[in-house]
């Protein structure tokens, strides 16, 4: 965009219309990928990034394990756009 943008981030669930890489799970809780800033400002024609990391529980049952979800993305006037980013999460064993 020529025009400055405020751009929103939120974890989602897998889309099953997308195809998951072979050894992955969708992810089950959305909430552990967490965002820096809940938003950022992006300048005019411009790329902005955003920081994330990943909450997992510690319990084994998430050990070993390999999710996809998404992140989803808004602009500040609340609407959805149609880019969602695919994030792949590997644990530890």
């Amino acid at each position: 965009s020529q025009d400055p943008l405020e751009v929103m981030f939120e974890g989602s669930r897998w889309n099953v219309q997308l195809s998951m890489p072979e050894g992955f799970e969708p992810i089950p809780d959305p909430s552990w990928i967490v965002f820096a800033s809940s938003h950022v400002k992006v300048a005019g024609e411009e790329i902005g990034q955003a920081r994330l990391q990943f909450l997992i529980p510690d319990d084994k049952k998430y050990r070993g394990k390999k999710y996809a979800g998404l992140v989803r993305t808004a602009l500040a006037s609340g609407f959805w756009l149609d880019a969602a980013v695919k994030v792949f999460i590997e644990t530890k064993p």
